[in-house]
């Protein structure tokens, strides 16, 4: 986060920098620490921008396909596949 940021601007500017994509955010799901800093997690929809602009390229995956991949954290594997 940037200084005076909140949780919810920060993922906003994030998804536009290293995506591309203007996003409205939905429900926070899963706030975790990792490596001494606090990690928040939000759902969110993609209302503008193109996909891949940004300084990172996107993966795409089923997310029932989620339990066959490393992903991190485990919690928010869970919670988006419902297990």
């Amino acid at each position: 986060m940037r200084g005076g940021e909140t949780p919810a601007e920060t993922a906003v500017r994030e998804a536009r920098d290293e995506l591309g994509v203007t996003v409205v955010l939905g429900p926070r799901l899963l706030i975790e620490e990792f490596r001494g800093e606090t990690v928040h997690y939000f759902s969110g929809l993609i209302v503008g921008g193109e996909l891949g602009s940004g300084t990172l390229e996107p993966e795409w995956f089923d997310v029932a396909e989620l339990p066959h991949y490393d992903v991190r954290p485990r919690a928010l594997a869970a919670i988006l596949t419902g297990g």
